[in-house]
């Protein structure tokens, strides 16, 4: 059974190889680190390169009052009786 990884993940655990393998401290060459470190922040996911942006209408000062005092709007008046 195969686990499904999420895309995100999927491109840490690659990173992590990666630096695990070629780290100067491990051993590896340093100008081969720093490439392979820059190709994969060039393969950035495509979700992350362009996030969607969402433009959100503020409510005007006395909507937002008025939602959080509901007992301070005015209520029609109730007729007089005679």
């Amino acid at each position: 059974m195969t686990m499904h990884t999420d895309p995100d993940e999927e491109h840490r655990r690659r990173r992590r190889a990666v630096i695990r393998t070629y780290h100067p401290d491990r051993g590896g060459d340093q100008a081969e680190f720093i490439s392979m470190l820059q190709r994969l922040n060039t393969e950035a996911l495509p979700s992350t390169a362009n996030p969607e942006m969402r433009f959100v209408r503020r409510r005007r000062w006395w909507q937002r009052w008025e939602r959080f005092h509901p007992s301070r709007r005015r209520a029609p008046r109730p007729k007089r009786v005679v």
